[in-house]
């Protein structure tokens, strides 16, 4: 993980001071610890009281944004969603799953497109913005633990080793 205001690598709990800038990360509830999602909402809530430029907090989000198109580029998520590359083989265990990491990143997507409108001046969507953050944090979160469960059923089955003759996403 990165500073998201200077690209310094950081890794630790929190309070954690970034070597690069200074910037002491704090974790920001509901988001446990401190992760791309933590900082850029720190950053909204300092924006929102005026703690911090408007030029440090575009920064902050242009380099969230980023982070989110390698992520969009990497999974290929801007040709389809995640569940219906799946293959057939895979389907049946897993599509609950992926279709909720679906969900928990468009609500990614949302959330930046609304943080856009905040600094074009539509402040009444900071909530909502907020809100779209939050929700995917929780979402990807959830699906992720959900899928390890299904992955963990596997194992304890002793079928794990089936999922290497399955084609892949």
């Amino acid at each position: 993980m990165i500073c998201l205001g200077c690209r310094e690598k950081i890794k630790g709990n929190p309070p954690l001071k970034c070597s690069g800038c200074g910037h002491t990360h704090q974790a920001r509830p509901p988001v446990v610890g401190i992760n791309h999602v933590s900082q850029l909402l720190s950053a909204l809530d300092s924006l929102a009281v005026e703690e911090i430029p408007l030029e440090d907090f575009e920064v902050i989000f242009d380099t969230f944004v980023e982070k989110m198109e390698t992520l969009q580029r990497k999974w290929a998520l801007d040709q389809s969603f995640l569940s219906p590359r799946l293959s057939g083989a895979l389907q049946e265990r897993f599509t609950k799953q992926f279709a909720e990491l679906d969900e928990a990143l468009q609500l990614g997507y949302q959330g930046v497109e609304l943080v856009e409108a905040v600094l074009a001046g539509e402040i009444e969507h900071f909530d909502a913005a907020e809100e779209c953050l939050v929700g995917f944090f929780r979402g990807v979160c959830a699906a992720s633990a959900s899928l390890l469960d299904q992955l963990d059923v596997l194992k304890q089955n002793d079928l794990g080793g089936q999922l290497y003759n399955l084609p892949s996403v």
